[in-house]
C-alpha cells in the first residue's frame, strides 16, 4: 500500500510520510490551501476528499508579506511599505499592552493609508486586496 499526502501549494506546506503538515516560514500571499491523500492498494489508487484550510491573519504574517512584497516582488515600492511598516508596528504595540481599541485605530489607519489614492501607484491592486483583507479580519477578530 502507498500514501501520498498532497497540498496545493508545495512551495509554502509540507507534509512528511506520517500526514503531518508543516507550514513553512514564507508564506508570503497565501491565505489558503486544499489538502487531500492518495492511497493506493492493489494497483487502484483512492483519492480522499479534500479539505481547505485558511490562514488566519496576524501582524507578524502581514508583516512577513509586506517584506516579501518589497524584497521578493515589485508589487510593493518604498514609500508606502515603510508607512506600512510603521503603522503595523503601533498596532502591534498597543495590542500587546491589551489596547484593543488604540490597535484597532492604527489598522484602521493601516487600511486608510494602503488605500490612499495618493499612494495607489506604489502596490499592485492583488496586493492591496490582501492586505486589506488580513487588516479586516484582525479587527474584527478584535472588537
Amino acid at each position: 500500500m502507498e500514501i501520498e499526502y498532497l497540498t496545493t501549494n508545495s512551495d509554502s506546506n509540507f507534509i512528511n510520510d506520517n500526514g503531518k503538515l508543516t507550514l513553512e516560514e514564507g508564506l508570503n500571499d497565501v491565505r489558503s490551501f486544499i489538502v487531500w491523500v492518495n492511497v493506493t492498494f492493489n494497483g487502484n489508487t483512492v483519492t480522499s476528499n479534500s479539505l481547505e484550510l485558511e490562514v488566519n491573519a496576524t501582524i507578524p504574517l502581514i508583516v512577513q508579506t509586506l517584506e516579501y512584497y518589497y524584497k521578493g516582488t515589485e508589487v510593493l515600492s518604498h514609500p508606502l511599505y515603510k508607512q506600512l511598516i510603521a503603522r503595523l508596528k503601533q498596532a502591534k504595540h498597543y495590542y500587546d499592552e491589551d489596547r484593543h481599541a488604540q490597535g484597532n485605530k492604527h489598522m484602521e489607519d493601516f487600511i486608510k493609508d494602503l488605500n490612499s489614492e495618493a499612494l495607489d501607484k506604489f502596490i499592485t491592486k492583488e496586493a492591496k486586496a490582501i492586505l486589506n483583507e488580513d487588516a479586516q479580519s484582525i479587527i474584527e477578530k478584535l472588537v
